[in-house]
């Protein structure tokens, strides 16, 4: 089963990230992955295990370790492949490095994703618009959310464990 760790802001960003999303849809006709399942949210790992028990067993102790803490929301960033992707960039910091490198470190013996499997590698983000299959649409949203999007200080109120297949069902989450 492939599961994912993820991280949620103050109500205040909360609100600003929905808006924005309402407003990409509105703008941008057919725009797919802007669906409302699940709350905005930054992904700190994507693994797959065949052993329920012990993903659940393993994310107490890893929540234990993290707490809440200050994040900024940066610009507007982008991945561009088969299917586009729109998102707010968070501003790196040494909190949120050893809050994925806790996560890495608890779910080592699972199979990471290979995009999260390194911090290197690892891009944090908050996906405004994804899947998006053609340049002009994702050009579209991409302005958009440039035009529109105000860098936020935010703060992590909680961490939480999903199935990425069921993602508004959160399988643990630890509120802050």
């Amino acid at each position: 089963m492939r599961y994912g760790l993820y991280l949620t802001f103050d109500e205040k960003a909360e609100k600003a990230l929905q808006n924005i999303r309402r407003d990409l849809t509105r703008q941008v006709h057919s725009l797919p992955g802007v669906d409302g399942k699940m709350r905005p949210h930054l992904t700190m790992l994507i693994f797959d295990d065949d052993d329920h028990s012990s993903v659940l067993i393993r994310f107490k102790p890893l929540a234990d370790k993290l707490e809440s803490f200050p994040i900024k929301l940066g610009g507007i960033g982008h991945f561009q492949g088969r299917r586009h992707v729109v998102f707010v960039e968070p501003v790196m910091s040494e909190k949120l490095k050893d809050s994925y490198e806790h996560c890495r470190t608890a779910y080592t013996q699972s199979t990471i994703v290979s995009a999260y499997n390194d911090l290197a590698l690892w891009k944090p983000h908050v996906t405004l618009a994804k899947g998006i299959k053609s340049y002009t649409p994702f050009k579209k949203a991409k302005d958009f959310a440039e035009r529109h999007w105000s860098p936020a200080e935010t703060h992590v109120c909680s961490f939480g464990l999903i199935d990425v297949q069921k993602p508004t069902q959160p399988l643990a989450e630890k509120v802050f």
